[in-house]
C-alpha cells in the first residue's frame, strides 16, 4: 500500500501535468486568435456534441462541445492522468475554443509563429494533409518550441521542446468529426 506521501506526489505530478497540457491549448488557442493562417482550408465550424480527444504519454484529453452560442461556446474539458480524472466547464470565444478558427496575422510579445508547410500525418484513421506550424518562445533564457500539425484548424498532431528537448508526442486518438474520421 502506498503511503499519504506517495499518493499526494501522485495528485501533484498530475496537476503539474494538467497544468502543461491546459497551458499548451491555452498559447496554441492564442497562437490561432493572433495570427493569420497560411492555408486557404476553410475552417471546421463546431457543432454540439463534437468532440476531440487526445493522448499524450499514457494520459487523456478530451474536450466536448456542449453548446454553441452566437460569440461563444461550452465546452467540457476532461482530463484522465494516470486515473486521475479531472473535468471543467468553460464558457469560451468561438475563436478561441479547439484552436478552430485564428487569425495569426499579430503574434503575442514574445511568441514568432512560422508555418512549415504541408505535411502528410499518420492518424488511427490513416494518413491526412496537414498544415505544419511552429511556434517558438523565449522568456528568461529558457526556450520552447510548440510543433503543431492542423487539418481545417483541428490540431491532429502536436510536440512541445523545452530547452531543445523534445517531448512525447500529444495525438489526436478519438474524435466524431466526420473530416478526420472519412
Amino acid at each position: 500500500m502506498r503511503g499519504p506521501r506517495k499518493d499526494r506526489a501522485g495528485v501533484g505530478a498530475g496537476l503539474i501535468a494538467i497544468v502543461i497540457i491546459v497551458a499548451i491549448v491555452a498559447v496554441a488557442g492564442g497562437y490561432y486568435y493572433y495570427y493569420e493562417m497560411a492555408s486557404p482550408e476553410s475552417v471546421y465550424n463546431l457543432q454540439e456534441g463534437d468532440f476531440v480527444e487526445y493522448t499524450h504519454s499514457q494520459n487523456t484529453y478530451r474536450i466536448e462541445v456542449i453548446s454553441v452560442g452566437g460569440e461563444t461556446m461550452t465546452v467540457n474539458y476532461t482530463v484522465n492522468i494516470g486515473g486521475y480524472v479531472y473535468s471543467q466547464v468553460q464558457e469560451l470565444p468561438l475563436d478561441q475554443t479547439l484552436m478552430l478558427d485564428y487569425s495569426f496575422s499579430d503574434p503575442p510579445p514574445g511568441y514568432t509563429v512560422s508555418f512549415i508547410g504541408k505535411e502528410n500525418v499518420d492518424t488511427v484513421w490513416g494518413q491526412r494533409t496537414a498544415d505544419h506550424y511552429r511556434a517558438s518562445y523565449e522568456q528568461g533564457g529558457s526556450s520552447m518550441l510548440l510543433d503543431i500539425w492542423m487539418s481545417r484548424g483541428v490540431p491532429l498532431k502536436m510536440q512541445t521542446s523545452y530547452e531543445g528537448h523534445p517531448q512525447d508526442f500529444t495525438t489526436l486518438t478519438d474524435t466524431n468529426i466526420s473530416f478526420i474520421t472519412s
